[in-house]
């Protein structure tokens, strides 16, 4: 029963851990952002209360960065650890593939494909934003260690500012949105 109860207390202790190194990536994310944006001219605009606590599976757009020539509307992605790729698919499904350390012992294995929701990147009903060059951003942050995407023809690589296949959606990294930020006055 105590060895129960230590496995237990281990469980709640890495949740804990899990769920401290996400909001502080945020929080500091947060402060850079807010940084960058004043810095260039940009303006942060949320568009929920908890923008900041955005996950993949809530459809609603997070925040968006408004400047005079632009909109980048954001919605955040988030990897469940560092250790894992993300793999994009044609039929908007993806998948976490988790890389365990010790590959010789265990190598890497597929989580469940799950379908990638349609997010909506309007945040009003009136959108003020109609004349102006629009982007829309998923922002990996939490990210994993590499993003792919499968087409029939092969895998491809996504690096930062690629287009994922078949959605019109940018994406990106936190430390790539900040530098595209720096960049482009």
């Amino acid at each position: 029963m105590k060895f129960v109860l230590f496995l237990f207390e281990i469980a709640i202790v890495v949740l804990i851990l899990f769920y401290l190194r996400f909001f502080i990536k945020r929080i500091l994310f947060f402060f850079r952002l807010r940084s960058a944006c004043k810095k260039n001219g940009y303006r942060i605009l949320p568009c929920k209360k908890m923008w900041l606590l955005g996950s993949r599976k809530d459809t609603r757009c997070d925040f968006h960065i408004v400047s005079d020539k632009e909109v980048l509307s954001i919605k955040f992605f988030d990897a469940p650890i560092k250790m894992c790729d993300l793999h994009f698919h044609e039929n908007g499904l993806y998948f976490f593939k988790y890389i365990i350390p010790l590959y010789r012992f265990c190598p890497p294995f597929e989580g469940h494909l799950k379908e990638l929701p349609v997010y909506d990147f309007n945040c009003e009903p009136e959108d003020p934003f109609k004349n102006q060059k629009r982007s829309n951003i998923l922002l990996c942050h939490p990210s994993p260690n590499e993003v792919r995407a499968n087409l029939r023809s092969g895998q491809l690589v996504l690096s930062p500012g690629d287009e994922i296949p078949h959605t019109g959606i940018v994406l990106f990294s936190a430390k790539a949105l900040l530098t595209y930020l720096e960049h482009s006055k």
